[in-house]
């Protein structure tokens, strides 16, 4: 039987804590979509492991010095030599190319904007492979990331089982010693 007296401010305080904890590590996770936030990353993860290696670095610089190579022969070469081939000029071959070949022609003139994007996505790779290594070696690396929602939900359970039959916190009424005297 519960007694109705009120319990210490560090009872209530514990428990209202643990209470608060409880709730919020079992009611985070489904509010915050943490499970589906975790399975995007273990996706991410699946999906980057042979590129952020030390070969697959290697292959995306080896692949980006020949698109720029190719670039740089199609801006050069290539273009100058149809432009001569059809006897236009560089402007008038600029719009037979939006007019016969609109992809083309954008591709083109958005090529000094996408190369240094992918350039500095390469060097983003080279830069992480060290960083995505270490965290490969983790001891929990292994378990899918979405186990990580686990760890909130199962510990915030217990404690909210542990801590419930607790609250209200009350404290039990003392018993008088027969050897005292009595109170007044």
């Amino acid at each position: 039987m519960r007694s109705t007296t009120t319990a210490a401010p560090s009872a209530v305080a514990a428990i209202g804590a643990g209470y608060t904890v409880g709730l919020v590590s079992v009611g985070a996770p489904p509010a915050l979509p943490t499970p589906a936030k975790a399975a995007a990353v273990d996706e991410l993860t699946q999906t980057f492991a042979s590129t952020v290696t030390h070969e697959g670095a290697a292959a995306a610089r080896s692949d980006m010095a020949v698109i720029q190579t190719m670039s740089d022969q199609l801006q050069t070469q290539t273009a100058p030599a149809l432009t001569g081939a059809l006897e236009i000029d560089p402007e008038q071959f600029q719009g037979f190319m939006a007019l016969s070949f609109p992809d083309v022609a954008s591709g083109m003139a958005q090529r000094d904007d996408v190369l240094p994007r992918f350039r500095g996505r390469t060097s983003g790779i080279e830069q992480n492979v060290g960083s995505f290594q270490q965290a490969s070696i983790l001891p929990t690396a292994a378990a899918a990331t979405t186990t990580s929602t686990w760890s909130f939900l199962l510990p915030g359970a217990a404690l909210l089982w542990w801590v419930v039959p607790g609250w209200p916190p009350s404290r039990p009424e003392r018993r008088r010693s027969p050897f005292r005297e009595k109170e007044p």
